[in-house]
C-alpha cells in the first residue's frame, strides 16, 4: 500500500489520469503516454535504491520535475496539433534558433495550455511535499525483480520503445545530425551536384534574382482578391508581373519545404536532396551566386539554407535581432549591384510574414487596426489578423523596392518572389499558425510572382506564362534554370512551369496525400 502511495505522489496525481486517456482516448499516441507511465515506475524505483535518503530524495525530485516536463510537453502537443510528437516535429525544433522559439511560444501558448502548466505545477509541488511525509517505502526484493522484469519486457516491444518521448529525441537528433552531416559533404563542392553538360550562352548583362518569402498564405494579398489593399505597390505595376494563382508549397515548415524547393529532391525523390543543389547549377553556368539574408544564420548548429548557402560566391546575413526589418536587405543589395560581373544570380531570403508579426514592420505601416473579417469572434483573432495583414503591407513594400532597384540597372533580368510555405491566421483554425498536422489550404497555399524587365521580355523564347497552371515549389530548380537558359542533360521540361511541355505532377502533400483530393473534397 505504502508503495502506491509514492506511485501515486511521484506520478503528481496524473497516473490516474494517464491510464484513462490510454484507455477511452485512442487518438492519442497509448503506447507515448504508456511510455511515460512507464518512465514514472521507473523514477520511483531507481529513487529508492540509495542508502542516502538524501540522494533517493534528489533523484525523485528531478525524476519527477523531469517527468511533468515530458507529459506538459506530449499532451499540449495533442492539444495543439491533434497528433502526437514524431522525429520531423523535432526536426523543426533542432532548426530553430532561440527568437524563431520565443516567437513559437508567444503564438502557441493559450489560456488552455496555461492553466495546465500551471496544474502540473502545482501537483508537482503537492507531490514533493507529500514525499517528505515519514512513509516506508521499502518493498520487497521480489517486487523489485517483478518491476525490473515488467519494465524489461515493456522496452522490448517496438511500438513502446519506439514512441516513449527519450527514445524519439534521441532517434529525432541522431537523423537531424546525419541529415546536417549527409548536407554539408553536397556542399563540399562549389561545382558539384549531379548536373552535368551544363552550359548558358549570353553575351547580355543578366541579373537574376530569387526571392524567399516566409509565411506569406496568398490568401491574404490584394494582388489574389484579398478584402483588404495588402498589396497597392503590386497591384500599382500588376501589368508588368506574372501572377500564377494555383502555386503551392509541398510542406508546411521551411526546413521540410525548401529542402525541396532548393534542391533535386521531390516527394518521390526525397533523397535526391543530397544530389545537387540550385546554387551548385548556377555555379556551373558560371553565375556569380549571392545570397542575402534577413534570417539568422543558426539553429542547433546550421540551418539546412544555410548549409545550401555555403556555395554562394558571398554571403550576407544581416540579422542581429529578431526584429530586424527586410528593408536592411537593401544596402547589400545595392552594393552587389554595383559589382562589375555580368552574370548575377541573387537569392534574397526574407523574414516575410514570420511570427511575430508585429515585429515585421514599422510603426508607418501599421494602418489594418479595425475588426477584420473572420469566423472567429474575439479579440486575440482581430488583433492578430491585423498584424499580419500590416506585415502583407510591409512584405509589398519590401518587393516593390527590390524590383526597383532591378530595375534601374537596366539589364536582361527578372525577379521571381515565392514564400517557403503559408500560414492560416484564424481563417480554418482558431490560431494563427503552420503545422502540419493541421494541415490547411492557406498553410500551403503561396504567392508565386514573376517579374521581367524590358530587355528580357525582347529576348526570343517560347516561354509560356499560363497562370492557371497547377504546381508545386518543389520544382523550382527546373524552373529557375529553363526560364535563365541554363541548360543540363538532367533537365526535365515537363517540371518547368514556364516550359510548353509543362505537364501537371500530383501535387503530394503530408502522408503521401494529393493536395487536390484533399481540398477540392474539403471545398466540396
Amino acid at each position: 500500500m505504502q508503495y502506491f502511495k509514492k506511485i501515486f505522489y511521484t506520478s503528481g496525481f496524473w497516473f490516474p489520469i494517464l491510464l484513462f486517456i490510454i484507455v477511452c482516448m485512442k487518438d492519442v499516441n497509448s503506447f507515448s503516454l504508456y511510455g511515460s507511465v512507464i518512465l514514472a515506475f521507473f523514477v520511483i524505483f531507481i529513487s529508492d535504491l540509495s542508502p542516502s535518503k538524501q540522494v533517493n530524495r534528489t533523484i525523485q525530485i528531478f525524476g519527477m520535475l523531469f517527468y511533468n516536463i515530458i507529459l506538459f510537453i506530449q499532451i499540449s502537443h495533442f492539444y495543439l496539433f491533434n497528433d502526437h510528437i514524431k522525429s520531423s516535429t523535432l526536426f523543426i525544433v533542432f532548426d530553430s534558433n532561440s527568437n524563431e522559439t520565443i516567437g513559437f511560444l508567444s503564438m502557441y501558448l493559450d489560456a488552455s495550455i496555461i492553466c495546465f502548466l500551471s496544474l502540473l505545477m502545482l501537483f508537482f509541488v503537492i507531490s514533493i511535499l507529500l514525499s517528505f511525509k515519514r512513509v516506508c517505502f521499502r518493498i520487497k526484493s521480489i517486487y523489485k525483480v517483478i518491476f525490473i522484469s515488467v519494465f524489461c519486457v515493456s522496452l522490448l516491444f517496438y511500438e513502446v520503445r519506439e514512441q516513449t518521448f527519450p527514445h524519439i529525441i534521441y532517434r529525432a537528433f541522431n537523423e537531424y545530425k546525419k541529415d546536417k552531416q549527409k548536407l554539408n559533404q553536397v556542399v563540399l563542392d562549389r561545382l558539384g551536384g549531379d548536373f552535368s553538360e551544363v552550359s548558358h550562352v549570353s553575351n547580355k548583362k543578366e541579373i537574376y534574382v530569387l526571392i524567399i518569402g516566409e509565411s506569406t498564405t496568398r490568401s491574404h494579398m490584394q494582388l489574389y482578391s484579398y478584402y483588404r489593399n495588402t498589396t497597392p505597390k503590386l497591384n500599382s505595376i500588376k501589368n508588368d508581373l506574372v501572377v500564377f494563382n494555383d502555386v503551392i508549397s509541398p510542406h508546411t515548415h521551411t526546413l521540410t519545404s525548401l529542402g525541396k524547393v532548393l534542391t533535386l529532391a521531390s516527394a518521390k525523390a526525397p533523397n535526391k536532396k543530397y544530389n545537387g543543389t540550385l546554387i551548385q547549377l548556377f555555379n556551373k553556368a558560371n553565375f556569380k551566386t549571392y545570397w542575402l539574408s534577413n534570417q539568422k544564420p543558426l539553429g542547433l548548429n546550421e540551418t539546412l539554407t544555410t548549409i545550401i548557402s555555403k556555395n554562394c560566391d558571398e554571403q550576407v546575413f544581416i540579422n542581429t535581432t529578431d526584429k530586424s526589418k527586410d528593408y536592411n536587405i537593401l544596402k547589400p543589395l545595392k552594393r552587389i549591384l554595383k559589382q562589375t560581373d555580368n552574370r548575377k544570380f541573387i537569392v534574397i531570403h526574407l523574414m516575410g510574414t514570420h511570427g511575430d508579426y508585429s515585429d515585421r514592420y514599422p510603426e508607418e505601416f501599421n494602418v489594418f487596426y479595425s475588426k477584420p473579417i473572420t469566423k472567429f469572434k474575439h479579440k486575440k483573432a482581430y488583433e492578430t489578423i491585423n498584424a499580419y495583414d500590416n506585415a502583407v503591407l510591409y512584405n509589398d513594400h519590401i518587393l516593390s523596392e527590390i524590383i526597383k532597384e532591378i530595375k534601374t540597372e537596366n539589364s536582361k533580368s527578372y525577379v521571381l518572389y515565392f514564400s517557403d510555405h503559408g500560414e492560416d491566421v484564424y481563417e480554418n483554425l482558431n490560431v494563427a499558425c503552420h503545422t502540419e498536422n493541421k494541415g490547411t489550404k492557406p498553410m500551403y497555399d503561396i504567392p508565386f510572382i514573376l517579374w521581367r524587365s524590358k530587355k528580357f521580355k525582347e529576348d526570343k523564347n517560347e516561354f509560356v506564362f499560363d497562370v492557371s497552371r497547377k504546381y508545386s515549389s518543389e520544382n523550382l530548380l527546373y524552373t529557375l534554370s529553363d526560364l535563365s537558359s541554363v541548360n543540363f542533360k538532367e533537365f526535365i521540361s515537363e517540371k518547368s512551369i514556364f516550359n510548353k511541355h509543362y505537364e501537371p505532377e500530383d501535387r503530394i502533400i503530408l502522408n503521401n496525400k494529393l493536395y487536390d483530393d484533399v481540398f477540392n473534397f474539403e471545398e466540396e
